[in-house]
């Protein structure tokens, strides 16, 4: 895994190396049309040097220290400043052109405990290399597989179709993390739908995680566009159908992105919504029981006051025979008046 560790410092020469501590695993292979061959390093003074005829690939899983990112800018002659961004972790998605090779910056999610983080994918690439740095062991096995197997161009494509490989499968590594948010949305509109009201926080996660995957697809999906330049200094545009077929990709996962995080809001929106009828049908049945018993609370109030029956001017319904019974027919009454009220009004 990538070292998390702030090595930005204000005022800093450009392009200085830090130490490093990370713990990092170097495979390498050497391919043409006819030939394939593998090893693993474990120093970096074995760095293989490209062979006449045949592209190497160099697959690196962790960052290597300063040592090593020196010994890989004098044996390929990889730019100071684009090594300086593979150790820091959280460069936005990008390519940069130096005078003979290539620097791709892309930004692989992962779902890891319901919470989206991504890892950095550093991809060099000349004439007849491919460097790639990434953090996550196995990541690039699907195209190694083809490799081994000579399935497809990938044996005669030269380095640009790897790079393109290895780009492309790297985009459709957000297709599942956005299949896995598809299904958390299903689920909270069935529990949005069924009453759950403490869904607010669980809607806003993931509307947030969608506004970050979001952001990255599109400045994917334009760093993309950027290698398909027919004008390009170094691409020579003879894999243009390829590159345009991992823009579809790539615009596909935007949209679909998209399309999701206003689904997140319209679901946000329809469980405030709910939530708030709710209440006002509770505020509405206490409206009503409170407007009830208003009279009727006038009522005993009013015959439960105590005053001599001598008097002359005392409530004549205390002495009657039946005005316990009197009075609680009146109540009724008023409550029955009441209901019929409210019923007309389509209140109830």
């Amino acid at each position: 895994m990538w070292t998390k560790q702030s090595v930005v410092k204000p005022g800093a020469r450009p392009g200085v190396l830090h130490q490093q501590e990370s713990a990092c695993q170097m495979r390498w292979t050497c391919y043409s049309e006819t030939r394939l061959e593998q090893g693993v390093l474990d120093e970096v003074s074995d760095l293989p040097e490209p062979q006449a005829g045949e592209i190497l690939w160099l697959d690196i899983v962790g960052v290597p220290g300063e040592a090593g990112l020196k010994g890989l800018q004098e044996v390929y002659g990889l730019h100071h400043l684009a090594l300086e961004d593979v150790q820091h972790e959280g460069q936005n998605p990008k390519s940069e052109t130096f005078s003979d090779h290539l620097y791709v910056v892309l930004q692989i999610p992962r779902l890891m405990e319901g919470t989206i983080q991504f890892e950095q994918l550093n991809l060099f690439w000349a004439s007849n290399f491919v460097i790639s740095v990434h953090a996550q062991e196995g990541l690039f096995d699907p195209v190694r597989h083809r490799l081994e197997l000579a399935r497809g161009k990938i044996r005669g494509g030269g380095s640009e179709y790897l790079l393109y490989a290895l780009s492309d499968l790297a985009v459709d590594h957000g297709f599942p993390v956005a299949q896995s948010l598809t299904e958390q949305l299903f689920d909270l509109e069935n529990r949005a739908e069924s009453g759950d009201a403490d869904l607010s926080q669980e809607i806003y996660g993931v509307r947030r995680q969608l506004s970050s995957l979001q952001r990255q697809a599109l400045r994917q999906r334009e760093m993309i566009r950027s290698l398909m330049d027919p004008e390009h200094p170094l691409l020579s545009g003879a894999h243009a159908v390829y590159w345009r077929d991992c823009l579809d990709h790539a615009e596909r996962l935007y949209e679909n992105l998209t399309y999701l995080r206003e689904s997140a809001a319209d679901l946000l929106n329809t469980h405030l919504a709910l939530i708030s009828h709710r209440m006002n049908d509770v505020m509405k049945v206490l409206t009503i029981m409170a407007t009830v018993f208003i009279p009727l609370s006038f009522l005993v109030g009013l015959y439960g006051m105590n005053f001599s029956t001598d008097s002359p001017f005392n409530m004549p319904e205390l002495s009657w025979r039946f005005g316990y019974l009197y009075v609680w027919g009146v109540m009724v009454l008023v409550v029955a008046g009441l209901m019929l009220f409210f019923r007309r009004k389509k209140w109830l």
